[in-house]
């Protein structure tokens, strides 16, 4: 004869599915508490950095001199772009400077923008209307610094408070290839970038 009857061995049963079914429950419950909450955070609705800390430079590499810095969240206006499109001109306060692509979010189409090409002279995008018309114009050649001073500092943007690159001596041929607005400052090709006089 068995110790249990048929009602005690259900009870039994019973009772060990109940431990193993709270042990399931129990389970269940640690791993829903420890699954990270997501949060979504908005597409910007602006061109904006998303990188902590990023160089804007003097011409579309890494090779060239840093000429300013941006930071997370800062807004961007994009003007131009390189053959490639990884590296973007940008408004830099009253100049222009580059930064990398991927270190941005972009809002606009960059590989839309017009490419800059040896001679720096964007052209139009098709198809955009704009209230003062687009004439292309070439880079002028045969100019050369001329000054009273035994040299000219060649410098990061169009100002005294921007970093010296370096210094031009009267008679050095310089290639111009934009300008500030008020055109006290000529943006030059200087050694493998670009430059302020």
């Amino acid at each position: 004869m068995l110790p249990y009857g048929p009602g005690k061995r259900c009870q039994l049963k019973f009772r060990w599915l109940l431990i193993l079914f709270s042990f399931f429950i129990t389970g269940m419950t640690a791993q829903a508490q420890s699954i990270p909450t997501l949060t979504l955070t908005p597409t910007p609705e602006t061109s904006v950095v998303i990188a902590p800390d990023v160089f804007v430079r003097g011409g579309p590499g890494r090779r060239y001199p840093a000429v300013g810095r941006l930071v997370e969240g800062q807004l961007l206006t994009p003007v131009s772009r390189n053959a490639a499109g990884d590296w973007v001109l940008i408004r830099y306060y009253r100049s222009f400077g580059w930064i990398q692509r991927d270190l941005a979010f972009w809002r606009e189409d960059i590989m839309a923008l017009p490419e800059i090409g040896p001679v720096l002279t964007p052209s139009p995008i098709p198809g955009r209307v704009s209230a003062t018309p687009f004439f292309p114009t070439f880079t002028p050649t045969g100019n050369w610094v001329w000054t009273d001073a035994r040299s000219v500092y060649v410098r990061g943007g169009p100002g005294r408070t921007y970093l010296r690159l370096g210094d031009l001596f009267p008679g050095d041929v310089v290639e111009p290839v934009s300008r500030n607005e008020d055109t006290t400052w000529i943006l030059i090709r200087f050694h493998d970038g670009f430059g302020w006089i």
